[in-house]
């Protein structure tokens, strides 16, 4: 009689739930994908606010999307620094402060001031930001690829070394 491990047992029967899938290609010119990061950001904006109600900080309140995007956000995990990145480009917007760049000193200046201001008023912001990103960017619009106005350049000759 083959001789019964309980851990194996356990194991087998707790198979780990199926991740969610990446991009097809390029996941900036994926369309199916670029909607569920759209997505993943107003619900991301969303449980910000309610984690704000909580008693969490605003950075608080928009850091760990990596360690929920699979199960709360239908994302693999390495994309939930881009649902934040995009949810702090959101909150800024809607405070009328537009950056170059997620990755900016200006950014994170803009993004500490707000960090600064009372929970109600981060809350307020938040909720800005929710509903202005949910009626211009709705999950449900498709994203139409921008097309060149001139033909894709050729490559040019190659330089023998």
């Amino acid at each position: 009689m083959p001789e019964h491990n309980e851990g194996q047992a356990h194991t087998a029967s707790h198979k780990a739930a199926p991740q969610p899938s990446g991009p097809e290609g390029f996941w900036l010119t994926d369309n199916d994908f670029a909607l569920r990061l759209q997505k993943a950001t107003l619900i991301w904006l969303e449980l910000a606010d309610n984690m704000i109600d909580d008693g969490f900080t605003l950075f608080e309140a928009l850091t760990g999307a990596h360690a929920h995007a699979p199960g709360l956000l239908d994302l693999p995990a390495e994309y939930g620094p881009i649902v934040e990145a995009e949810a702090a480009t959101q909150i800024l917007r809607s405070v009328d402060v537009h950056v170059d760049s997620y990755a900016s000193p200006a950014t994170r200046q803009a993004l500490q001031s707000l960090g600064d201001m009372p929970a109600g008023r981060q809350q307020q912001i938040l909720r800005t930001a929710a509903r202005r990103y949910a009626s211009t960017d709705q999950p449900t619009q498709r994203i139409t690829p921008v097309r060149p106005a001139s033909p894709p350049l050729e490559p040019g000759p190659r330089r023998a070394r």
